[in-house]
């Protein structure tokens, strides 16, 4: 799956598929489904990739992804993006920045169309408060991030936790619960230089 590796927690599933029609990259997706749930605990899906772990957060000069919700929930809701940091250069994960199209100001999520977010123009939150930002609720760009925290750099967390992920879901289900969406065309930049994946029901999964 060229460094990508799928998570499902609870109730959670993911797969690639064909679909939905018109894609933005070939002719699948990756499928993120939430489930129930069970009891209070959420159903939870990552798609997660190592490949761009030591990359320090100043070298990113993009970052899309796009998503497709089919139908419309009581909230709006759309797969989101998790960033891994180490910010003090100890080798070890501080807390996780989250961009997420539901909040801090991303655009409105439309059910049935794709849509393409751009997570290096946005707004993120932290998991974890830091000396700068509170915890989830302190939205900042990630040139606000770099500079409180110039020296943060992409790492792993966990044992199965990659330094980049595109997640579905939460902990305590919620809203989420039985959520169905798609992911399709992650990009990055790094220094300029762009690498895209295509995610395809064949083929491997996830194409560069």
């Amino acid at each position: 799956m060229n460094g990508w590796i799928v998570v499902e927690e609870g109730t959670g599933e993911g797969g690639f598929v064909e679909g939905p029609e018109g894609a933005p990259l070939g002719t699948g997706s990756f499928r993120m489904a939430t489930g129930p749930g069970e009891g209070d605990q959420g159903g939870k899906v990552w798609l997660m990739t190592g490949n761009f772990e030591q990359t320090e957060l100043s070298a990113i000069t993009g970052m899309r992804y796009a998503t497709f919700v089919p139908s419309e929930g009581s909230t709006p809701l759309a797969p989101y993006l998790n960033l891994q940091l180490d910010l003090d250069r100890d080798g070890r994960r501080d807390t996780t920045i989250v961009f997420d199209p539901a909040e801090g100001d991303a655009g409105e999520i439309e059910p049935g169309v794709w849509q393409t977010w751009d997570a290096a123009a946005g707004r993120w939150y932290f998991t974890a408060a830091t000396e700068a930002f509170c915890a989830r609720t302190c939205y900042a760009t990630l040139p606000e991030i770099l500079s409180a925290h110039p020296t943060a750099t992409i790492v792993a967390w966990y044992p199965n936790r990659r330094g980049i992920s595109i997640v579905a879901g939460q902990a305590s289900g919620g809203a989420w619960n039985d959520f169905i969406g798609y992911v399709d065309a992650f990009s990055i930049a790094i220094e300029g230089e762009e690498t895209r994946y295509d995610f395809e029901a064949s083929g491997g999964g996830c194409a560069p």
